[in-house]
Parts: structure tokens; sequence; C-alpha cells
């Protein structure tokens, strides 16, 4: 996961959901997830950077995807 940023895992999980697959690592996916939440309550694109409307949504529907939500 260290190696991922939101929208590839973003794509990732969708296609798998989409085929009917199971999501392989769902626990260090959902943890790498949370790690890019900022204090301002959004999600950047990995674990440093500046929150965004756009990957705040990726973050939001990868972890409701895992049932995090």
């Amino acid at each position: 996961m260290s190696r991922a940023y939101l929208e590839q895992l973003y794509w990732l999980v969708s296609g798998l959901r989409a085929l009917g697959r199971r999501i392989p690592r769902e626990e260090e996916i959902g943890h790498g997830v949370l790690a890019c939440q900022r204090h301002s309550g959004g999600f950047a694109r990995a674990r440093t950077g500046i929150a965004t409307l756009e990957y705040t949504h990726y973050a939001l529907e990868i972890l409701s995807a895992l049932g995090l939500l």
C-alpha cells in the first residue's frame, strides 16, 4: 500500500467490485487510506499532501467498499 496512490486504489477496488472479485489485503488498504486523512477532514493523494475533493471522494468510495463507513 505504501507505494499506491488513492486514485490507483480507487480504480483497483472499483474494478474488482465490478467483476465480483474479492478485494485482497482489505485491512492494509483501509489503514493506508485512513493514513491519507488530513486534519481538515479531507483526504490527500498520499500520506503527505493537501486534501482535495477528488481524493476525498476516492477515499470515501474505497472505505465504503471495504465496509469501513
